[in-house]
């Protein structure tokens, strides 16, 4: 029979072995589907500190797929989403809502900030450009239009080519691949944050691979 002590053992591990990361600061570079979902997800496992990056208003077909809320239409996304990340568990986010022109830009702010770890949710390609090698640790997280999806490190991305497809973010169906998604990023980015291991997927239709 399994007892308490068994039964108890891997939450409280994770526990203690989160206590020792949890205030790392994470970078979220694009507060969109990807980039909002993900930030809660963190938060909810414990991570309490976040740099926001976004020069988006929060735009009503917004809702469906990314953390918003009717009354937060017309707002600035990196502003909305830190007090979403604060009534949450009491994180601490920094939003940071100028246009980001060129990689230095990000690598002074990395360095301001203390970042452990870039995540580039954003969503083009010229922005995407500018994470790449911006950090000694970036992942990258993004969607298709032909319903798949990409966790991928540094070292091993290619820059994906700017498609004329309609935006999978903005079609409320696509949340199921954006949670599945964003979960499994949330799981290699504490992976990483705990061990070092870089581990990357790819998901295709929501099946991982």
């Amino acid at each position: 029979m399994t007892g308490r002590n068994d039964r108890m053992f891997l939450h409280e591990t994770l526990a203690h072995d989160m206590a020792d990361v949890n205030e790392l600061t994470i970078a979220i570079c694009g507060c969109g589907a990807i980039g909002s979902n993900l930030a809660v997800g963190l938060a909810r496992r414990g991570i309490q500190n976040f740099l926001l990056i976004d020069n988006d208003r929060v735009e009503s077909h917004n809702i469906s797929t990314q953390a918003w809320f009717e009354r937060d239409i017309g707002k600035m996304k990196a502003t909305m989403l830190s007090h979403l990340l604060y009534s949450i568990s009491g994180a601490w986010a920094v939003p940071y809502e100028k246009t980001i022109v060129q990689r230095g830009q990000l690598e002074k702010l990395f360095d301001d900030y203390f970042v452990a770890l870039a995540v580039d949710a954003f969503d083009n390609r010229t922005a995407r450009e500018l994470v790449v090698g911006s950090h000694a640790s970036v992942l990258h997280v993004g969607l298709s239009a032909e319903e798949t999806a990409d966790v991928v490190w540094d070292e091993k991305y290619t820059l994906p080519i700017d498609v004329e497809l309609e935006d999978p973010c903005a079609y409320p169906l696509a949340r199921s691949l954006i949670e599945v998604t964003v979960g499994h990023a949330a799981s290699v980015i504490v992976d990483f944050l705990l061990t070092g291991s870089k581990r990357g997927m790819y998901i295709d239709n929501c099946w991982v691979v």
